[in-house]
């Protein structure tokens, strides 16, 4: 079952917002939240979602996401279900990876500022954990309104989704649409080094492999044969 907690930040940590106990008769016990303080300006759009991808002979599973929004609050979520594969993206990531398809896992009120995710790859036989850093001008990019060549009198697109890309080798990148940038190709917005083993500072522990990982498919083994590793450009 999805599980998702809104806590308040204090620097990167967690800090849980709930009030001091208090004694209640048996069987009335309540916990009270801190309230949600919003001082970010208003989306154009209802919620901002991701999207996690991997390339296409390299499925991973996803066990764990926290984002701290622009207004300082931290989000975090259980992923029970992984990552896309996406079929243009056998050697290198497509330049159009996310413009359609499903897998939405995620959305939030306030834009994000860094996003943190615990994934374990298959190919790699690790857990990763890898932090994305987002700009102010990301968030610019994500508030402005954009209209594809040629429909500029039809309502405006936003950038609202991420896109998020998870390959070998611990290899991650983060993009947002193109839409009238970019000649319509995503926009690379955070490339970020991914961690394993005793330098991951929140995914210990945050494993869907706890009994060990699996032998390769045999669809995997025959793409990588005679391939070197990593087997592609991430």
């Amino acid at each position: 079952m999805k599980r998702k907690i809104l806590i308040s930040l204090l620097g990167f940590g967690l800090v849980w917002g709930l009030a001091a106990c208090q004694s209640y008769p048996p069987g009335k016990r309540v916990v009270t939240y801190k309230p949600i303080v919003r001082k970010s300006e208003p989306l154009p759009y209802d919620k901002w979602w991701f999207k996690f991808y991997t390339p296409e002979y390299f499925p991973i599973s996803i066990s764990f996401v926290q984002f701290q929004d622009e207004d300082n609050y931290i989000v975090q979520k259980f992923m029970p279900d992984g990552a896309n594969s996406h079929y243009r993206s056998v050697t290198t990531w497509s330049k159009k990876l996310g413009v359609s398809g499903e897998g939405i896992r995620n959305h939030g009120e306030a834009l994000p500022k860094r996003l943190m995710v615990c994934w374990d790859s298959g190919i790699d036989k690790k857990t990763f954990q890898t932090l994305f850093n987002f700009t102010p001008e990301v968030r610019q990019l994500m508030r402005e309104p954009a209209f594809y060549p040629g429909y500029e009198k039809q309502p405006p697109d936003y950038r609202n989704t991420i896109f998020i890309g998870l390959a070998p080798g611990g290899a991650a990148r983060a993009w947002l649409r193109g839409i009238d940038k970019n000649n319509g190709d995503n926009i690379l917005i955070s490339t970020d080094e991914s961690v394993s083993g005793d330098k991951m500072t929140v995914c210990q522990g945050k494993t869907k492999h706890s009994d060990g990982y699996g032998e390769y498919s045999e669809r995997i083994k025959a793409f990588i044969k005679g391939k070197t590793y990593p087997y592609g450009e991430w």
